[in-house]
């Protein structure tokens, strides 16, 4: 009895997992016509970023969008590491004596250390290649300048 509840799970999971990686293959979308030319996607270029413009929005770099990204994920996953060693003192001080809690949470708290120096390191690194990415992309051949140049030959101001 319970190898055929085992084995009727198994195929009830293998069915729900291939109808979901399969679902998204039957989208009854309409398809484009046939008819559009590159003066209608260039005019239809030029009205989404009129509307993308009226918003006050500013396009950005994806460089920039995905070194973000990176830096907001490093920073939840140091925080992550800073519960676990909350979670790992909580043990140790919990521990009453036993030998193996206390083994347990002082290697947890010794990983929970190094993986935060790591996190750290690579958020200062992520945030290092930003500033460098971002002076670059948005500056002109001197760097930043706080007032635009009028002449080629003109010192930047800082």
């Amino acid at each position: 009895m319970i190898k055929t509840n085992k084995y009727f799970k198994n195929i009830l999971t293998a069915i729900f997992l291939v109808g979901f990686l399969v679902a998204p293959y039957f989208v009854f979308a309409e398809t484009p016509t046939p008819t559009l030319t590159l003066v209608s996607k260039s005019n239809s270029l030029t009205k989404l970023e009129s509307i993308g413009g009226s918003t006050g929005l500013q396009a950005q770099d994806p460089r920039i969008v995905i070194a973000n990204l990176i830096k907001t994920a490093l920073g939840f996953i140091g925080i992550i590491f800073v519960v676990l060693m909350l979670y790992a003192g909580f043990n140790y001080m919990t521990a009453a004596g036993e030998v193996d809690k206390i083994d347990t949470a002082i290697s947890t708290i010794r990983r929970a250390i190094i993986g935060l120096i790591i996190v750290m390191g690579a958020y200062s690194i992520t945030a290092f290649v930003t500033s460098k990415v971002y002076g670059a992309s948005s500056s002109g051949a001197y760097g930043n300048t706080t007032a635009p140049l009028k002449n080629i030959n003109e010192q930047p101001t800082f």
